[in-house]
């Protein structure tokens, strides 16, 4: 009987070993099985993790590329505008001498007129004061005569 249980549980704890072997082997299997499928998706991420890389370094390139020029038509336009505004300012400057220029004319010009049309009235004035003058000179004259024409009809009548 002992011998028989004895056999028994040989048999039994057989039968548990080939149980649990074949079940540890299953998850074994399984588990390569799970980390063959991780691994795979590992590195299908990986994959495209790479691609994601290699799309973004040309995205990045692209746009250093386009700041690069931006920068460069910046500084174009920058000195354009430096440039224009130099020859603006010059050309500013040449009009306010040109303007002080004619106004210095202008007001010699007028100083120059107030002058003449001065010494025109003054002349004026002095040949009126002459023609005044010869007038009474004339005016007196012919009383003079007048006089001495009613002077000498009186004479040559009263005779």
């Amino acid at each position: 009987k002992f011998s028989s249980n004895l056999n028994d549980l040989a048999s039994k704890v057989e039968a548990t070993h080939h149980t649990t072997h074949q079940g540890l082997e299953m998850g074994a299997r399984q588990r390569d099985e799970q980390l063959r499928v991780l691994q795979d998706r590992l590195n299908r991420q990986q994959r495209d993790m790479e691609d994601e890389r290699g799309r973004l370094q040309e995205v990045i390139s692209k746009m250093e590329a386009r700041l690069n020029e931006q920068t460069r038509l910046l500084e174009q336009e920058r000195w354009r505008v430096t440039t224009e505004q130099a020859k603006v300012e010059s050309l500013q400057r040449s009009l306010e001498e040109q303007r002080r220029v004619v106004i210095q004319q202008l007001t010699m010009e007028r100083e120059e007129l107030e002058r003449a049309k001065n010494s025109l009235l003054e002349e004026q004035k002095a040949v009126m004061q002459k023609c005044a003058e010869e007038r009474r000179k004339v005016a007196a004259e012919w009383s003079e005569l007048h006089v001495q024409q009613r002077l000498s009809k009186n004479a040559r009548s009263g005779r």
